[in-house]
Parts: structure tokens; C-alpha cells; sequence
């Protein structure tokens, strides 16, 4: 990578980039929730998934998601620089509890009961929620940094940070629409 370009990327808007960028996540990210709720493209003949069936699905991703991120960027070499290596040091704990948080997040989806519904949706998006959180800190930690090891876990992260955006929205959804059938 060219200097300029470690500059500008380094100095990027750290969470998704540019407004264009951003723009196109929530464009990709409406569009894989339609198909999977259609289901259209890939099995015309089947019915629509249930919501519920959708939430648990898009955080069982996320949830695996983060499982391979987090091996992955604790394999990382440590960087030649002090704050380099807490910043690695740092996002490889933060990650690991996202992990932590959506494996709760799975468990909840799966045991969801009519007399404790409401609750633990809400358990479910706040755990959803923790999670987000543990993955924009962990790039924060790289904030003003640049390089390989940097590139390497945004790379991991912003990925899994997609999957567990997704997997926050369906679960808010399904809150939402439980809400209404009160």
C-alpha cells in the first residue's frame, strides 16, 4: 500500500467509511433480509421464513462469525509497536466477548417461551447490542493506527459487525412485532 493511501485509511471514517459506504451496507443488508424472508431466489417453492426462524439464523451467523474472528486476529503477529500491541491486545479480548454476547444472544433465540417472550427478546437485543459495542471498540483501539495487523482486524471485524447488525435488526423486529400483538 502506497503511503497516501495508509494515510487515508488510517484517517477514514473508521465505522463504515463514507456515507456512500454506509449507504451500500444498509442497501446489501435490506437486500439479504428480503430474500431470506422470501426466500424467492433461492427456493420459489418454499414459504416465507418465520421471523423468529430469521433471528436465529442471522445470529448463529454472527455468533460464528465472531467465533472465527476472534481466532483469527489472536493468530495475528503482535505489531513492532507499543500501542500497536495493546490495540491487538485490546480488540482480541473485545472480540472474544462479542462472541461471549451473541452465543447468549443464540441461546435466548432458542429457548423462547409465550410467558417470557417480551423479556427475552429484549435480553437478546441487549446482548445483540453488547456485542456491536465490543466490535466498534475493538476498531476504535486502532484509531490513528496503520498497517497490516490494523488492516487485518478491520477487515475481520467490520465483517462480523455486518452479521451482527443484521441479526440486531431481525431481533428488534421480531421485539416489534411481538410488541404489536399485545
Amino acid at each position: 500500500m502506497h503511503k497516501k493511501e495508509r494515510e487515508s485509511t488510517a484517517n477514514d471514517g473508521w465505522h463504515g467509511g463514507s456515507a456512500e459506504n454506509v449507504a451500500a451496507h444498509l442497501d446489501e443488508s435490506v437486500e439479504t433480509v428480503a430474500i431470506l424472508e422470501k426466500r424467492k431466489p433461492l427456493a420459489p417453492h418454499l414459504p416465507p421464513a418465520p421471523p423468529t426462524d430469521l433471528a436465529r439464523a442471522a445470529t448463529a451467523a454472527a455468533h460464528s462469525a465472531s467465533r472465527n474472528a476472534s481466532s483469527t486476529v489472536r493468530s495475528l503477529p503482535l505489531p513492532a509497536n507499543p500501542r500497536g500491541c495493546a490495540a491487538l491486545s485490546d480488540c482480541t479480548s473485545l472480540l472474544s466477548n462479542a462472541a461471549g454476547q451473541l452465543a447468549r444472544t443464540e441461546a435466548e433465540l432458542r429457548r423462547l417461551r409465550p410467558g417470557t417472550l417480551r423479556w427475552q427478546l429484549d435480553n437478546a437485543q441487549t446482548w445483540a447490542s453488547a456485542a456491536m459495542t465490543c466490535q466498534d471498540t475493538c476498531l476504535d483501539s486502532f484509531r490513528g493506527l496503520a498497517g497490516p495487523t490494523r488492516d487485518a482486524v478491520a477487515g475481520q471485524v467490520v465483517q462480523v459487525s455486518q452479521l451482527t447488525s443484521n441479526a440486531l435488526y431481525l431481533i428488534a423486529r421480531l421485539a416489534s412485532a411481538q410488541g404489536r400483538g399485545r
